[in-house]
């Protein structure tokens, strides 16, 4: 009995980083009022990296019109004017609490800035597995 307790802990602990690994690698989406979107590669449809102007890059994103994807992320988030949201992406901060002005279609496409090229390409990296 207690090999297999010590069985069961060790896998728990081989499999922890891991866990934590993919937490680390996922872009969320945090309104202030709403709560938060996390976008997996599966959700995008479309990717691109835009060179690096004046020290920025720039992900644009298409997202695929499914009820788990561009229609949770615009119902939770995108859809409410006036409320501020942020981008994060780990424990980087992309966009901070930024008020949303404007609804964002996330089937129509839009643009991500980054002020870190290393980062925008890791980020294009993850998101671009599943595209």
């Amino acid at each position: 009995m207690n090999s297999k307790l010590i069985g069961i802990l060790t896998l728990a602990v081989v499999l922890l980083p891991f866990g934590a690994k993919a937490d680390q690698q996922s872009i969320r989406f945090i309104s202030d009022k709403y709560g938060e979107f996390t976008l997996e590669p599966i959700c995008v449809r479309n990717i691109a990296l835009d060179e690096v102007k004046d020290g920025i890059s720039s992900i644009i994103l298409n997202l695929e019109d499914s009820d788990s994807c561009a229609k949770e992320l615009y119902e939770k988030i995108l859809s409410h004017e006036g409320y501020y949201i942020s981008i994060r992406y780990g424990e980087n901060t992309i966009l901070p609490p930024t008020l949303l002005s404007n609804e964002i279609d996330p089937t129509s496409g839009f643009r991500i800035n980054i002020t870190d090229p290393e980062l925008a390409t890791e980020i294009y990296n993850v998101l671009s597995a599943s595209s």
